[in-house]
């Protein structure tokens, strides 16, 4: 027989047989040879295609000290052998606890006697075996020359276990991996708080020589090739993490293995509506069931945090958390807090001084934090990226769904104090995200703190943001008696989902933005906002206020946008609650003020929109409507445009009408309208099927309108007001149910 055959008949044999004793004792190894070890490879050459599951008990064989070390022995002689690695620390790490049990060195199954229709797997000596010719070798050798090699039974034989001593096999850790000491600086948070600044960093771990177990302190000077691996160890398994060191094996790196938390990832969750985060619309669902989820894991949580800060520019960090869940939280909405703190010390009232800097936040498994502190101007010229290589997963929010600890900062993003309160240069690039603000924490979700600036750029992966508050689930913080903050918000990829459900509460309640800028109660909202969407899937929803664009203002002038639509497939929803006094306004566009409606720049260039409304925003005390500057030049978009002053242009591009009041797709109430080209189609109105002209100017040189209704007049366009001079363009099968269907 050719010796890389035989040697993997050894290895099957002998897993099977360690699987078995782990059943029979009771005391199953979670990082056993069961766990990732496809058992078809390791004999695909002879053809006897081992199912541990139904060949389990059709297999025996002696199980001891000597049986492991042929295995070991066995892996080694491959050629392929680094396929195996981890079958190889695991074989090495039974050794280890047979060779330290204070009990017997060795267990012993005694095979059956009944061997008439069995055939007897040999643990012989490699030597010994290739030199005899008994039946076992023969049966081997004629499975090779089968047509039909994955039909033969590697074995019937029965056994028969006597006085298993339950103790040679100690209670193992959850699960394990075994790392490269020299890839990462590895710190478990669990062992103590973690800091790495502009030129140093520190933090510890548990280091276990022979059994004895200590917390060592891991330091040294920070340098933009560092890599650091920040893992969590629980109560159970902190023996068997970190550096390990026997008598046997020199030094080697361990980190936990989790089970997933149902519903964190897409890979290997059960994720549902209601335990799942990606598009989660419950802050407090999402709290309890990642409670009650990780209670059946052997997880722990931890007060300890992670802070990066210091001083400097040019700087690099790169980060990778591993399955972290910490509960550092302070109620201040002015220090510094939460379990990963970035550009900033923990509960100090202003950022770092570090500029040009980049954060690379690596995540994997699931990893929770009370709140994620982040802040940076503009100027600073920082960028804090978060990705996933593994569909990994990052919860922040409150640790009680009754709770109000992240109250006027955001929950990823800055805090309320002027000095940092601002968050330019977030990146999400993969993974799965979600941050939820309470609605009593009155807080944004991703972006600024209190008044502050997002700046988000999201290029992949599921984020979502849930807040009921004036701040924006995505963009600009909260207003109070300051005005809400600007917003500068890009999405290249990705599903993005963002739900704003609320407002300041009394007298001066404003609804909030879903995506866009802060919002004011008093005071106006923000300055200027820009939110661009190049692709992707979008769901943005506001209940009172403008979906996507500026925020609002319960007794001021609302907040100005730039919305820039070039690609991806868009949902943009403002929905009223009776409850709360709210009423639908906007899809895109402007913010909802008192005085007056914020101001719109939209250009739709590609991409599939769904919404409502788009343009300036709209009064609630009777003020004038925000001026609007619009440009439809591509894509799909089912909606109005409002033209209350300002320009509307459409140049190529498709227009689906909603059902409405007047003006099915466009409605112009002054200003400067112009279509050249494209088509505006399926509009159904009570006036003007596809356009309603109130007053001001339009002119048609191009495109087509067709397909429109109304259920009074002007199928295809009702004139009110203003100057019309049509030069082109094609304008048919529009009907009007009393006069002028076009």
């Amino acid at each position: 027989m050719h010796k890389r055959n035989k040697n993997k008949i050894l290895i099957i044999a002998a897993i099977v047989s360690l699987l078995l004793i782990a059943l029979i004792t009771r005391r199953v190894y979670k990082s056993s040879f069961a766990v990732d070890t496809d058992l078809s490879k390791l004999d695909s050459e002879t053809g006897a295609i081992i199912s541990v599951d139904e060949k389990l008990f059709k297999i025996a064989n002696k199980y001891d000290l000597e049986g492991l070390n042929k295995l070991k022995a066995a892996i080694e002689a491959l050629e392929d052998k680094e396929e195996y690695e981890e079958l190889y620390a695991q074989t090495k790490q039974a050794i280890f606890e047979i060779e330290n049990s204070d009990n017997e060195k060795s267990i012993d199954v005694d095979k059956s006697e009944d061997t008439a229709e069995n055939t007897d797997i040999d643990e012989k000596d490699t030597s010994e075996s290739e030199d005899t010719t008994n039946s076992s070798n023969e049966d081997t050798a004629n499975k090779e020359d089968t047509s039909e090699p994955d039909k033969k039974e590697l074995s019937k034989t029965t056994q028969d276990t006597k006085d298993v001593n339950n103790e040679i096999l100690k209670a193992p850790m959850l699960a394990s991996k075994e790392m490269n000491k020299k890839d990462y600086i590895y710190m478990d948070l669990a062992a103590g708080t973690i800091k790495i600044n502009g030129n140093t960093y520190s933090g510890y771990i548990y280091e276990t020589i022979n059994g004895s177990t200590t917390k060592k302190e891991v330091s040294g000077n920070h340098s933009g090739n560092n890599k650091y691996y920040i893992y969590q160890s629980s109560a159970s398994n902190q023996a068997e993490t970190g550096l390990i060191t026997t008598e046997t094996e020199s030094e080697k790196m361990y980190i936990p293995i989790y089970d997933r938390i149902v519903g964190s990832g897409n890979v290997g969750s059960t994720s549902t509506a209601k335990t799942g985060i990606n598009n989660n619309k419950s802050v407090e669902n999402v709290i309890n069931s990642w409670r009650t989820s990780v209670a059946a894991t052997d997880r722990t949580a931890t007060a300890n945090y992670i802070e990066i800060s210091g001083y400097g520019s040019n700087k690099t960090y790169n980060i990778t958390i591993d399955n972290v869940w910490s509960t550092n939280q302070s109620a201040s909405n002015t220090l510094n807090t939460g379990g990963l703190l970035v550009n900033g010390a923990n509960n100090a009232s202003s950022k770092s001084t570090l500029t040009n800097t980049k954060f690379n936040i690596d995540f994997e498994g699931d990893n929770r934090f009370g709140q994620i502190f982040y802040s940076a101007l503009k100027s600073d010229n920082n960028v804090l990226s978060f990705s996933s290589q593994n569909d990994g997963s990052i919860v922040v929010a409150d640790f009680s769904a009754t709770s109000r600890n992240n109250h006027f900062r955001s929950i990823i993003g800055g805090q309320d104090s002027a000095s940092a309160e601002n968050s330019y240069g977030m990146v999400f690039n993969s993974g799965n995200i979600f941050a939820g603000a309470l609605e009593a924490d009155n807080c944004s979700a991703i972006g600024g703190g209190g008044n502050g600036v997002g700046g988000v750029t999201i290029n992949g992966g599921n984020v979502t943001a849930v807040c009921a508050t004036s701040g924006a689930a995505i963009g600009g913080g909260i207003g109070w008696s300051s005005k809400g903050g600007d917003a500068f918000v890009t999405i290249n990829d990705g599903n993005v989902y963002a739900y704003n459900y609320s407002g300041c509460e009394g007298p001066n309640r404003v609804a909030g933005v879903a995506i866009g800028g802060g919002s004011g109660c008093t005071s106006p909202g923000n300055n200027n906002t820009e939110v661009t969407i190049n692709g992707g899937t979008v769901y943005a929803e506001s209940t009172g206020g403008v979906a996507i664009g500026g925020g609002n203002s319960a007794r001021s002038t609302a907040g100005n946008a730039i919305v820039n639509i070039n690609g991806g497939t868009i949902t943009a929803k403002s929905v009223g609650d009776t409850s709360k006094g709210l009423v639908a306004s906007s899809g895109i566009g402007g913010g909802t003020g008192y005085t007056r409606g914020g101001n719109a720049t939209v250009n739709v260039k590609g991409g599939t929109l769904d919404t409502g409304d788009i343009g300036g925003g709209y009064s609630t005390n009777n003020g004038p409507i925000g001026s609007a500057t619009i440009e439809v030049n591509g894509g799909t978009t089912t909606g109005r445009f409002i033209l209350n002053q300002g320009t509307f242009k459409l140049t190529n591009g498709i227009i689906n009408g909603n059902a409405t009041d007047n003006g099915g797709a466009v409605q112009i109430n002054n200003g400067t309208a112009t279509i050249s080209g494209g088509t505006i189609q399926n509009g159904n109105a009570t006036n003007g099927g596809a356009i309603y002209m109130g007053d001001g100017t339009l002119e048609i040189s191009g495109g087509n309108i067709e397909n429109n209704k109304s259920t009074q007049y002007g199928g295809a366009i009702n004139i009110v007001g203003g100057t019309i001079n049509i030069t082109g363009g094609d304008i048919h099968n529009n009907i009007a149910t009393i006069d002028g269907g076009g």
